[in-house]
């Protein structure tokens, strides 16, 4: 009697095999944002003075950004106050936005008001003391805006800002700004 080996051709895994892969990915990052807590953005806190790094669209943003943490350090407040500048220097308008970070129900959220617009983020993703990444619920028509902040060196932070429309994969930068500590 022979032994019969036991083999299965690599491509009936690979499907199996890369939806656990992708499972697992799931998974840890949902548990990444259920462990996420307000001291994993330390590193946001500051008095930052706000630069633009956003040639491309022919504007630039000169300004402050505050980031302290509120409410006994349960949540941080991002207060963001400026002048809008043309490709000739000209002061096209100004920005005085505000963002609520904090944590309800075991998320990291964060709501966003400047006075025209109005969103709420979820933790989307989180390198502790690096970097950390917002998408909007859906807004008009299925869109989703995404806010990242990621510390570049001990004085510096990027901050950037994203737009994806319904259908689309990927998303569209719609601003770049670098902050440099002020204090």
């Amino acid at each position: 009697m022979h032994k019969r080996r036991f083999f299965v051709p690599m491509a009936r895994l690979a499907g199996p095999v890369t939806a656990l892969v992708l499972a697992v990915g799931v998974i840890c990052a949902r548990a990444q944002a259920t462990q996420a807590d307000i001291g994993d953005l330390a590193f946001l806190s500051g008095h930052w003075k706000a630069g633009s790094d956003d040639a491309a669209a022919g504007r630039g943003l000169n300004g402050r950004t505050d980031i302290a943490p509120a409410a006994d350090g349960l949540s941080l407040t991002v207060r963001e106050t400026g002048a809008i500048i043309g490709p000739g220097g000209e002061a096209l308008g100004g920005i005085d936005s505000s963002l609520r970070i904090y944590r309800q129900d075991n998320l990291l959220q964060a709501d966003y008001r400047d006075g025209t617009h109005e969103f709420h983020y979820r933790l989307t993703t989180l390198v502790p003391g690096k970097a950390v990444t917002f998408d909007s619920d859906p807004i008009q028509n299925g869109a989703v805006m995404r806010l990242s902040y990621e510390r570049t060196k001990p004085d510096g932070l990027v901050v950037a800002r994203g737009f994806k429309g319904p259908g689309q994969d990927g998303f569209e930068s719609t601003g770049r700004e670098i902050l440099i500590r002020a204090e």
